[in-house]
């Protein structure tokens, strides 16, 4: 009988992968190295892909790279040309310049619409970044306003490779950084924010990608309480410091990972007010999105509620689904329906019974998974 992970699998990759491979050095180099044939040539192939970054990025000219990462035929080709072009911005000589994105991603509870602080609690971060170890702050310089996702998804490659360059390239490129205003509206949404720092200490490009440890839960309460306000109600979630284009992948997941999980407890909730059997279907939309439907599981007037999960290009399925069957196991939910048809563009998401007599399984029960 196959593993879970292996019946993971069988849910379609709806995004749009080119139907012939795309002509292009980066891409090929990727995917020698995707295709680990032999250790000399995922080498060969990752220094020819390392020196070809670089060597775009050095002269402002990298269309090509734009167009692979565009044209990727896999998540593990994403992943593997996102790192390379994280090497390439990180700092390679003495005098150029670490630069640190610290992303906190909040759930927003408000009595009405408004905008989050956007000056940073500077003291109680370095006092704590300081205390657990993680960073010297000494080391570094903060950038005095938060950024929101939209703002840092905005710079581009060449921004960050010329701002790391040296001492005043970043601070003039810090100086050139403003954010618009953090708002929200009334009721509960899920945010992800940055602080950004640089310098030029070499400890400090030990502390990218560093796990927070002991440090999160107090760097969590330092943000809930400068963020809190009157009528509004926090929940923040710091994660581990990182080079921004690093930190923006692993960042965006969470966030949408978080929203997942508040739209489900509240989903689930809501629904079994209403009605004692509730129930959830999984399913691949085209266009590279999963669709997450809770519903009643027999006929009633109760219209159902759907998440749309918009996968990343580096994001791998049967990773999003565990996470999100472990969630639904945490809230004890066992009528789960993960149909294996692709639903069209504009197709409705089938009722709950509708879904049972389609082709998939229910991954709680996989000793009776096929329809």
């Amino acid at each position: 009988m196959n593993t879970l992970t292996e019946k993971l699998q069988r849910l379609p990759d709806t995004r749009p992968y080119p139907e012939t491979p795309t002509k292009n050095d980066a891409l090929r180099q990727a995917a020698d190295i995707v295709a680990n044939t032999s250790a000399a040539q995922v080498k060969l192939a990752q220094e020819q892909l390392d020196t070809g970054i670089h060597a775009m990025l050095a002269q402002n000219h990298y269309l090509s790279l734009s167009v692979a990462l565009s044209m990727i035929e896999s998540p593990a080709q994403y992943r593997v040309l996102w790192q390379a072009l994280c090497k390439a911005l990180s700092p390679h000589a003495a005098q150029e310049v670490q630069w640190l994105a610290f992303p906190v991603v909040v759930v927003i509870g408000a009595e009405r619409s408004g905008s989050l602080k956007q000056d940073l609690p500077q003291a109680a971060l370095n006092q704590t970044l300081k205390q657990y170890g993680v960073i010297d702050p000494d080391t570094l310089t903060w950038l005095p306003q938060l950024l929101d996702a939209e703002d840092i998804s905005r710079i581009s490659a060449g921004d960050w490779y010329a701002a790391k360059q040296d001492l005043t390239a970043a601070q003039n490129f810090a100086g050139s950084l403003s954010g618009a205003a953090l708002s929200y509206e009334s009721g509960q949404e899920v945010r992800l924010v940055y602080a950004l720092a640089y310098g030029t200490n070499a400890a400090l490009r030990e502390a990218a990608g560093k796990n927070l440890g002991e440090a999160a839960l107090p760097l969590m309460q330092v943000w809930q309480e400068h963020l809190t306000a009157d009528g509004l109600t926090v929940f923040a979630n710091p994660l581990n410091a990182d080079l921004p284009a690093a930190a923006q992948m692993h960042a965006d997941t969470m966030r949408r990972r978080m929203a997942c999980d508040v739209f489900t407890a509240n989903a689930i909730r809501s629904l079994r007010l209403q009605h004692p059997r509730v129930g959830v279907i999984i399913a691949a939309r085209d266009g590279g999105e999963l669709l997450f439907s809770f519903q009643t599981t027999e006929p009633c007037n109760v219209p159902p509620l759907n998440f749309h999960w918009h996968l990343a290009p580096s994001e791998e399925i049967p990773l999003v689904l565990q996470n999100f069957i472990d969630l639904l196991a945490e809230c004890r939910m066992e009528q789960v329906r993960i149909v294996q048809d692709i639903l069209f563009a504009q197709e409705p998401i089938p009722l709950y019974q509708e879904a049972v007599a389609m082709r998939g399984f229910n991954p709680f029960f996989p000793e009776n998974t096929e329809a």
